[in-house]
């Protein structure tokens, strides 16, 4: 017979909140003054320039009745330099690797650089992360995320005897239900089994009532957030974060979302610091309206401050690295920190400061430029449709000004008076304003690197050689390589941060590796470790280094089958593994086995016919790959080997047509030359003839004045008298 467990009771005591730290005035006053420092109204000013830029917003000097075009620079500059970086950060090679200084962690660091990657771009939205902070710094000078680690917390429920309850409360956990939902003979079967394999057979005689439990299972999730600059304030005199001595995250929460924190959301009740959006933000959201939405109680929003500086609180003479959270003047929290949770990046920093400039910055003075010549260019061009119109006075009717002025018969008929009719004018030239827009064209592409010839829109770029293409296609991609390793730097201070995160807080999770599933203890990372960066540079490179990477296994291959024992099956999977992650065609294990996966080979003569198996399918596979390897190298070169025809086409048809537009040349020239000499030789011949005549008329002028002209004429002509 089973024996009934009398439990006993305990009384519940309600035991008095602990009472508020109390922070000096003088440090809640420093928090302040630093905070209003770190909003650099200047350089937000800045900022709101740019973004209205962007948004080609009107630049207040418009004329009515005039034209109102805004030029598109800045927004063409940044759209095309965002995915262009981004393609190099999400192409599928590793931006950043962590490299072991101590070679017993090798294979460890390779853990980390995938399971850090796949936790930042699969866990979250790595994607819209990057390309945020990415287009900020672009548009607005700097970019910055935050990484940082929270706890998540999950409600499970079972149901659980006695001592299994106890041990519960023992380790801690927060149970926030307990319910006996009846004895141990009453439960189904399958339960009764669940919990006879967890106690022990000499008590499951003793099993009394059985619980229904709730507890909430916490586990950390690491969490990367992009800032908006308006939220993220940085002391002015700061040269990086890593030496500022104030910086912080400036968000909206309610006081319902503080006390989820676990914070004292009654010490936010009496702040007047409600929230306000910043006029930076209303420039984005394209705000005019200051009409601020206000609420009370719980769901009313506050500016929360989470503050990282450097403050000697405790007085000893040394200054330590605090994280302070805070609404107004009430301090929520204080905490000693090892290392602050933000990097930010600048696509074009200046030496020895923290803020340089962004890409917006090379373009808005010419969007400006170029914007008032086409509006002058297009208010020409309405004039010489509506040329200027003047009116001489004595033409003036009594309906003239009615008529010109009249829409509906304007250029028809105009009545007048007098002699003197109305006249227009039109002195457009088009052609200055079009060779200074194309002047400025070149002045945007000679600073921004952003070509139309590594924008493909270039229809004149058949007729150069193909050699001068290219030059000037990789010419014009430094800039946007310069762009892509600053970025990518920062990438790499943010996997950094993330890696020590994890390590400190992480707990082992499953990952996939080389499409094999690992576990990964983040605890047993190491402490040193080296970030490596490394940013591909477009498919040109990567072309390059499939070929190399043949190369390179050809060479492993010939050695190893020249009998050298240096090249071993690890350095020709290592080499196999680099060529397929470029090719991007999957898992390396899916055409050659890791050998670190196979089972160590026997001293017996024997040979498993699995083992056979597995290295013929293993063969297979390779030979599938150069296959393939080959087929694309064909198909590459084929393709090389007509766009060099192409090129070399483009270059024999423009010669031609150089050759007979010279030839024509030419022949027009000898045409023209000899015209000239025959109406040059006509002229003479007449200018001689006109002069004999003149001389001949002169003769019998002088001739008939003498007298002997008349004496010697007959009086009747030929053939009669005259008088008849």
């Amino acid at each position: 017979m089973a024996t009934v467990l009398d439990f006993p009771t305990y009384e519940v005591i309600d035991e008095p909140a602990p009472a508020r730290p109390v922070y000096p005035n003088e440090f809640v006053s420093w928090l302040q003054n630093e905070e209003e420092r770190a909003k650099n109204n200047e350089l937000n000013e800045e900022r709101k320039v740019a973004i209205s830029f962007y948004n080609r917003d009107p630049f207040g000097d418009e004329e009515e009745g005039r034209s109102q075009y805004v030029s598109g620079d800045v927004p063409e500059v940044i759209d095309y330099m965002v995915p262009s970086v981004l393609r190099t950060m999400v192409s599928g090679d590793r931006v950043v690797e962590f490299e072991a200084l101590d070679s017993g962690f090798k294979d460890i660091l390779e853990e980390a650089t995938e399971a850090v990657s796949q936790q930042f771009m699969q866990e979250q939205s790595g994607w819209r992360i990057l390309h945020d902070s990415l287009k900020a710094g672009l548009l607005e000078k700097t970019g910055a995320i935050k990484s940082f680690v929270e706890e998540k917390r999950t409600r499970r429920e079972e149901d659980v005897t006695a001592t299994q309850l106890a041990q519960m409360s023992a380790e801690g956990i927060e149970i926030v239900e307990s319910e006996p939902i009846g004895q141990w003979a009453a439960l189904p079967e399958e339960q009764r089994a669940l919990i006879e394999a967890s106690e022990a057979p000499e008590a499951i005689d003793q099993l009394g009532p059985i619980f229904r439990v709730a507890w909430f299972e916490t586990s950390p999730r690491f969490v990367d957030i992009p800032l908006p600059n308006e939220e993220f304030g940085v002391a002015p005199d700061a040269r990086s974060l890593d030496e500022a001595i104030y910086y912080n995250h400036r968000t909206i929460k309610t006081v319902s979302d503080i006390n989820a924190m676990g914070l004292d959301g009654d010490a936010v009740a009496t702040q007047g610091d409600a929230y306000t959006a910043t006029t930076l933000s209303k420039t984005r959201d394209g705000v005019v309206s200051n009409t601020e939405v206000v609420r009370d109680g719980p769901n009313r929003a506050v500016w929360f401050l989470e503050e990282y500086c450097r403050y000697d609180l405790n007085g000893d003479g040394i200054a330590e690295f605090l994280r302070v959270q805070r609404v107004g003047t009430a301090i929520l929290s204080v905490d000693e920190i090892e290392y602050g949770p933000c990097e930010e990046w600048c696509p074009f920093p200046m030496p020895h400061r923290r803020v340089g400039h962004s890409l917006a910055d090379k373009t808005m003075d010419i969007q400006r430029v170029r914007s008032v010549i086409f509006r002058q260019t297009l208010d020409g061009m309405y004039g010489s449709n509506d040329p200027t119109t003047y009116i001489d006075e004595s033409a003036i009717g009594d309906n003239t000004l009615d008529d010109l002025l009249n829409p509906t018969l304007r250029r028809k008929i105009v009545r007048y008076k007098g002699t003197a009719p109305v006249t227009r004018t039109n002195y457009f030239d088009p052609s200055a304003g079009q060779s200074m827009l194309e002047m400025l064209i070149g002045e945007r592409e000679s600073r921004t690197g952003i070509t139309r010839l590594n924008q493909g829109l270039d229809a004149d770029a058949l007729n150069k050689t193909a050699t001068g293409t290219a030059l000037m296609q990789a010419q014009g991609q430094q800039i946007e390589e310069y762009i892509a390793r600053n970025f990518a730097e920062f990438v790499g201070r943010v996997f950094e941060k993330k890696y020590r995160l994890m390590r400190d807080y992480g707990k082992p999770f499953a990952i996939i590796v080389d499409g094999q599933p690992r576990t990964v203890d983040p605890s047993k990372w190491p402490d040193e470790m080296r970030v490596m960066v490394r940013v591909g540079l477009g498919a040109g490179n990567k072309q390059q280094r499939i070929a190399n990477r043949m190369l390179l296994l050809n060479l492993q291959k010939e050695a190893a089958q020249s009998g050298d024992e240096n090249i071993t099956a690890e350095h020709i999977f290592n080499s196999v593994k680099g060529l397929v992650a470029d090719l991007q065609l999957g898992q390396p294990t899916d055409y050659y086995p890791d050998p670190a996966t196979l089972p160590p080979p026997s001293d017996e003569p024997d040979v498993d016919p699995e083992v056979l198996k597995v290295q013929a399918e293993a063969q297979r596979k390779q030979q599938e790959l150069e296959a393939r390897i080959q087929e694309m190298q064909m198909k590459l070169q084929m393709q090389q080997a007509e766009a060099q025809a192409k090129a070399q086409r483009a270059q024999e048809e423009a010669q031609h047509r150089a050759l007979l537009e010279q030839a024509k040349a030419q022949t027009k020239a000898s045409q023209d030359q000899m015209r000239a000499e025959f109406e040059a030789r006509l002229a003479e011949q007449k200018a001689q003839q006109e002069f004999v005549l003149a001389q001949m008329k002169l003769q019998m002028e002088a001739f008939l004045r003498s007298g002997q002209g008349n004496a010697n004429l007959p009086d009747n002509r030929p053939g009669g008298s005259l008088a008849e």
